[in-house]
């Protein structure tokens, strides 16, 4: 294999395993020793090509934000907003599920928001997103006009995390299944009566 791919791969197998020591330890509890050992890297290796856990986590965190281009995305999708918001807390949960990277990215801004540092950009744009199609679904006459929208979009973003936090150890297996088994408890209480679509069906 040549030296770039094979420099290309070692990038790539250490992200993915530093992944999911923070899915399942938090940032504070992961070792980077650990992390080489369980590769078969020396860690004078792994810093080869990361200089610190800080800067893995920083990678992993814009990762999130390249990937997911669901949340800006969302608002301006065809389609019913109610649909539409279903349709984005359940695509971010598989996501999750499927993706140790975001996974990983996940749990790492859940915790810098819990310590008070300035509010992810991520986190940010899915709550914009959130209250846009909520402020929408409500001008459709689908949920009650009444309710504020940005708590009921505090309730719809907590759904996936809280779900995900309550999983053992950050496993994943069946959380988009899970995630839309809240929703269709959540959503006849916000829905207005005769709402019909995807969502009324859920």
């Amino acid at each position: 294999m040549p030296t770039q791919m094979r420099a290309r791969c070692t990038y790539d197998l250490v992200l993915d395993a530093a992944a999911t020591d923070f899915s399942r330890y938090g940032f504070g509890r992961t070792n980077l020793q650990g992390v080489a050992n369980r590769l078969g890297l020396t860690k004078g290796a792994l810093y080869g090509h990361f200089s610190s856990k800080e800067e893995i986590a920083a990678r992993l965190i814009a990762e999130l934000d390249q990937i997911l281009e669901a949340p800006p995305d969302a608002a301006g999708a065809p389609g019913r907003a109610l649909d539409r918001l279903h349709a984005l807390l359940h695509g971010f949960t598989e996501r999750v599920e499927q993706d140790i990277r975001i996974r990983g990215a996940v749990r790492l801004v859940v915790e810098r928001a819990q310590s008070g540092e300035r509010q992810p950009e991520f986190l940010r744009r899915l709550k914009d997103t959130t209250v846009t199609l909520v402020r929408q679904a409500q001008r459709d006459g689908d949920l009650y006009p009444d309710l504020p929208s940005e708590s009921v979009a505090d309730l719809l973003v907590a759904v996936p995390f809280g779900t995900y936090y309550l999983t053992d150890s950050g496993g994943c297996d069946g959380l988009s299944s899970r995630v839309d088994a809240v929703w269709s408890l959540l959503a006849p209480l916000l829905r207005t009566s005769g709402t019909s679509g995807a969502d009324a069906a859920a």
